[in-house]
């Protein structure tokens, strides 16, 4: 074959081949092939778009990381929302424990006949005078209960 053959010149390297050979005497084969150049210019800067776009690895890591910074900082603020809810909650039931506490207390000692409430009175304030003695009386005092049902489980 060779190269003034009809079929070497309608070809474009890249283009789809033509079904009609190009045709060198008249006007009508020059208009097939820049219809065929211009095809292979619009893949061709297609294909370069798509090459610059990957290769460009600095604009593509930075598009990632400011994603991930956004969806960090929504996530961040569900949480800080989630976390003052939360606070919010505990504090509310904090309150209602301590009300009941206070409530109890006082149904206490109410039912507390007056001169036992006195003699309870003045041991919490000499426990709150000087704990260290009362602990150690306390300490006293369980350790006299529970040793002889110790003595008495190790033996029987």
């Amino acid at each position: 074959m060779s190269t003034s053959s009809p079929e070497v010149a309608s070809s474009v390297p890249g283009a789809a081949p033509s079904a009609h050979p190009a045709k060198t005497s008249s006007g009508e084969a020059s208009v097939g092939i820049p219809e065929g150049l211009s095809h292979t210019r619009e893949q061709l800067a297609d294909t370069v778009e798509a090459l610059a776009h990957t290769v460009d690895l600095p604009s593509g890591v930075k598009e990632k990381v400011h994603a991930m910074k956004d969806t960090a900082r929504v996530k961040l603020g569900q949480v800080k929302r989630h976390l003052n809810k939360g606070t919010g909650v505990a504090r509310a039931k904090v309150d209602e424990v301590a009300q009941q506490a206070t409530s109890l207390t006082n149904q206490a000692r109410e039912q507390v006949p007056e001169p036992v409430a006195g003699r309870l009175h003045h041991l919490t304030q000499a426990v709150r005078q000087r704990p260290v003695p009362a602990a150690a009386l306390v300490f006293t005092l369980f350790a006299l209960l529970l040793l002889p049902r110790q003595f008495r489980r190790t033996k029987g």
